[in-house]
């Protein structure tokens, strides 16, 4: 039973080699590139065009209650997957590992999940810590999620055992969203861009 533990938990990670493995040696592309996602759509809202945060209230892999606004005193990088995902959660999981170390530090990232039957709080333990992803990762009850997703704009089409969705990063400080990434960012590098541009108000 622990073996097979195990081995679901990191499924997702042994997906996202065979990708990167398949598609290293393709000239101008990135896995992302490669795999057909969408291409990215930066939205950067200056002061005084910035919508308000939704704030919620969800449970960590660790068992604690986390609220949005608890966050808000630094900068937030919120996104949502699922641990069971085959394909573009890998990516976007390895994109935010790897993107967290140019920002310094300072930056608070949140994965908000869209699998809750299945993304328990242990669940979630097991993953990050398999992972080694050292940023929370949130779960709940799916009808308080559904207005999460919603604010957000995140796309959400539930198919027997695969979820179809749709890829968000969004910038979220003192309450205000500063931006939000639609898309998969071909680089960490374009991803931390984009949030210090953010974060210095779009200029």
């Amino acid at each position: 039973m622990r073996m097979a533990t195990i081995l679901l938990v990191l499924l997702p990670v042994a997906s996202l080699a065979v990708y990167y493995l398949a598609f290293r040696g393709t000239a101008g592309q990135s896995p992302a590139d490669s795999l057909g996602l969408p291409q990215a759509v930066y939205t950067c809202y200056p002061p005084g065009k910035r919508p308000q945060a939704y704030d919620f209230n969800l449970t960590d892999q660790y068992g604690e209650r986390i609220a949005l606004d608890q966050l808000w005193n630094r900068p937030v990088l919120l996104t949502f997957t699922y641990t069971y995902c085959p394909d573009v959660c890998p990516l976007v999981n390895s994109l935010l590992n790897r993107t967290l170390p140019l920002l310094g530090g300072g930056v608070v990232a949140v994965d908000v999940t869209l699998d809750p039957q299945h993304d328990t709080v242990q669940r979630l333990a097991a993953y990050s810590k398999a992972n080694h992803y050292d940023w929370l990762f949130l779960t709940g009850p799916e009808s308080y999620l559904e207005g999460i997703w919603k604010a957000y704009g995140v796309t959400r089409i539930a198919q027997q055992n695969y979820i179809a969705h749709s890829i968000v990063f969004v910038v979220i400080y003192r309450g205000e969203v500063l931006g939000r990434v639609d898309g998969m960012p071909t680089s960490p590098e374009q991803l931390a861009s984009f949030v210090k541009t953010a974060l210095a108000g779009c200029g």
